[in-house]
């Protein structure tokens, strides 16, 4: 199959993948009918063997992909890996991702399944031809290793209608610059010309570089996921991060500034006795995905959403992170701000406290200082590791957390 699809001999493969989307409709509780199909091999292009069907000129055709592309160490056997799909339904566009290419590729899903295999045919009138493809110019013959944006990447998709920089698209890379020494996050804005197609500069598709990029430390350790792991825009402009091995959620604004950290309490090393602090967040609760809806999604809509149980089987961090959860105070007529960043291992209040219970927690939920009734205006630390921590303060009954960073 490989030779008649054009093949180089020395590129061949004893076992060999490709990819195709499928569109299901689901029949009772267990089976489906196939109502729209996309294979892949049907949009390839090769200048190798020119007695096959899809020989041609490779740098004339971007719309179809070169099934001989080549470089070191290149994985001929699973070429491709797609590794996620998305759907914009005003574009009636599906974008996919392939890992191994370092490539995006946008297709119309407003064909019929014959259009799909075909070059004509729907909104734009190419049948299931690439519409637009980002990331590894090589690919297509435009540019060199120094035009490569991508490296490994996963889960690119659409950000949704009227969110903060809505129909860009999200990606996160993986192996940000090929050096294997860090993951960074993009939003990419491919753009529109006055047809509806996408547009092309000096025969690449724009855009010429990323519209937004962000690689950093997270608790001061430089982000890197050499596979899985993903992202998601928020309503409010703000980036979820998702690092699977480390099973660890963290929301960053546009200039950087962490605004939230998740870590996930539950995996089959968490109560192993045996069990590492590397084991327990660096693998053994690890996380494919993470998500974040905003309280006015459609799904909440009739349902309670009062915290209930702890995820995770009781132990010594539940009560700490079961009571983290919950606010109900306000600071800035409790008297409760303090010097932030925090220095010298002390805590200045800008006004006196009275009776008022604080617990402080480090970035893993742990308690590491606390006082059932402090009053006063300094509260010296000891022992303490720089970094972001949570101040829990209870007075009355009424609960409050602040975000510290103590230097």
């Amino acid at each position: 199959e490989q030779i008649v699809l054009g093949k180089k001999p020395e590129f061949l493969s004893d076992s060999f993948k490709s990819e195709k989307v499928i569109e299901i409709q689901p029949v009772g509780t267990n089976g489906i009918n196939i109502v729209w199909e996309w294979l892949f091999v049907d949009h390839l292009i090769q200048d190798y063997d020119n007695t096959k069907s899809n020989y041609g000129n490779v740098v004339m055709h971007p719309e179809l992909v070169d099934f001989n592309y080549n470089e070191t160490g290149f994985n001929h056997s699973d070429w491709l890996h797609m590794n996620s799909i998305d759907y914009n339904p005003q574009l009636d566009q599906i974008i996919l991702s392939a890992r191994t290419l370092g490539e995006l590729y946008i297709i119309d899903h407003s064909t019929t399944t014959a259009e799909a295999a075909s070059h004509t045919g729907g909104n734009q009138n190419k049948g299931g031809d690439i519409l637009w493809r980002w990331g590894n110019p090589q690919v297509y013959r435009q540019g060199t290793a120094t035009d490569q944006k991508l490296f490994q990447q996963h889960d690119a998709k659409w950000i949704t209608e009227g969110y903060v920089n809505e129909n860009k698209v999200t990606v996160f890379n993986n192996n940000s610059d090929g050096t294997g020494t860090f993951s960074s996050i993009h939003i990419i804005a491919p753009t529109l010309d006055a047809t509806n197609a996408y547009e092309l500069e000096n025969d690449k598709f724009s855009p010429s570089d990323f519209f937004w990029s962000w690689s950093g430390e997270i608790l001061g350790e430089t982000m890197y996921q050499f596979n899985k792991s993903g992202v998601n825009a928020l309503e409010n402009g703000n980036i979820l991060i998702c690092e699977t091995k480390k099973g660890r959620l963290t929301e960053i604004s546009p200039n950087g500034d962490i605004a939230w950290i998740y870590r996930n309490p539950v995996g089959r090393a968490i109560h192993d006795q045996f069990a590492t602090d590397a084991d327990i967040f660096n693998d053994n609760n690890s996380m494919f995905r993470g998500e974040k809806y905003p309280k006015t999604d459609v799904a909440f809509i009739g349902r309670d959403l009062t915290p209930g149980d702890i995820l995770e089987d009781v132990n010594s961090l539940s009560e700490s992170c079961n009571s983290l959860s919950v606010i109900d105070f306000d600071t800035e007529n409790n008297n409760l701000s303090f010097n932030n960043p925090v220095l010298n291992n002390k805590i200045i209040f800008h006004q006196e406290l009275e009776n008022t219970s604080i617990s402080i927690y480090n970035a893993l939920g742990k308690v590491v200082f606390k006082t059932n009734s402090f009053s006063g205006k300094q509260i010296e630390l000891a022992n303490f590791s720089p970094g972001i921590h949570f101040i829990k303060f209870v007075k009355e009954g009424k609960v409050s957390i602040e975000k510290a960073l103590i230097k």
